[in-house]
């Protein structure tokens, strides 16, 4: 069958859809935390531009000198954050290390005042948290 304008048109149409309909899947919530270690390193300088529903990003660090389990969190800039609390990362780093995908989106922000602020659906993973620190919400990405 030879390749139409119409049929091309439709298929670039469904490609610029892809992300969209990707970002749009459900995924199925894992955790609610606190980024661990944020004042030491990039959190306070990011605060200012992290904002509810950005997506960031968990990196591996199995080479960490202090925890094998070590999972970092990246901004959406590619800035390190911090880290996941330990004893939650204990309990992920073996997904991660085995290709599983999780994605961390930015739920909400302690203590800002706002009801969605202070509502949190479950337990809260924290270790050394401020106000206004955001609220990180981890969930299994959704198999293809």
């Amino acid at each position: 069958m030879p390749l139409t304008r119409r049929h091309l048109l439709k298929t670039i149409a469904a490609l610029a859809a892809l992300p969209t309909a990707l970002r749009a899947a459900p995924a199925a919530p894992v955790a609610d935390l606190c980024i661990a270690g944020g004042r030491h390193h990039g959190l306070t300088a990011a605060l200012p531009h992290l904002g509810v529903g950005d997506v960031l990003r968990l990196r591996r660090q199995a080479y960490n000198p202090f925890d094998a389990n070590a999972i970092e969190i990246l901004g959406p800039d590619g800035d390190r954050l911090g880290y996941v609390p330990r004893a939650l990362a204990a309990q992920l780093a073996g997904a991660l290390d085995t290709g599983h995908a999780i994605v961390a989106r930015i739920t909400r922000f302690r203590g800002d005042g706002s009801r969605a602020a202070e509502a949190a659906p479950g337990p809260l993973w924290r270790t050394d948290w401020q106000p206004g620190d955001p609220v990180v919400q981890l969930a299994a990405a959704p198999g293809p």
